[in-house]
């Protein structure tokens, strides 16, 4: 399965949230080799987290489901989405993220609680949801988050 994280975030937060980027090469890594059900092969979260003035530019997308390959423009890019393949947004309080000294245990709880959006896709239906949340916590808690 493959399991990506974005960011987008205000100048004077990103230097706490790319732990993000700093961290996408090992959570492909550990997800690469495994499978959690036929319907959903392909996982990408949107982090949004922008200062206030700058929030309403930035708003959470609805979570978008592909069950076939499809090929589209954004923001005047050719984008090629895979098959099998969810989208989401998690947009992140900027005040807490700002005002907090470590926040990898509150950003991997609030990606954890992300997950759930994946039971609300109908299309969804083989998908070991528990198995891929535990395994997910498994990684955060491998890699000094939890």
């Amino acid at each position: 399965m493959l399991v990506t994280i974005t960011e987008e975030t205000s100048t004077e937060i990103s230097n706490r949230i790319n732990i993000i980027s700093q961290n996408v090469a090992s959570l492909k890594a550990y997800f690469d080799n495994r499978s959690y059900g036929d319907d959903l092969r392909n996982l990408y979260i949107g982090v949004i987290c922008m200062s206030p003035k700058f929030e309403q530019f930035f708003k959470p997308r609805k979570p978008n489901y592909k069950r076939e390959a499809e090929v589209f423009l954004d923001h005047g890019v050719q984008v090629e989405q895979e098959a099998m393949s969810l989208t989401y947004d998690l947009k992140l309080d900027y005040e807490t993220y700002l005002n907090t000294p470590d926040i990898k245990p509150m950003l991997a709880q609030d990606i954890l609680k992300s997950l759930d959006t994946i039971s609300t896709i109908k299309k969804i239906k083989d998908f070991d949801l528990n198995k891929f949340k535990s395994d997910f916590e498994l990684f955060f808690q491998q890699n000094g988050w939890l």
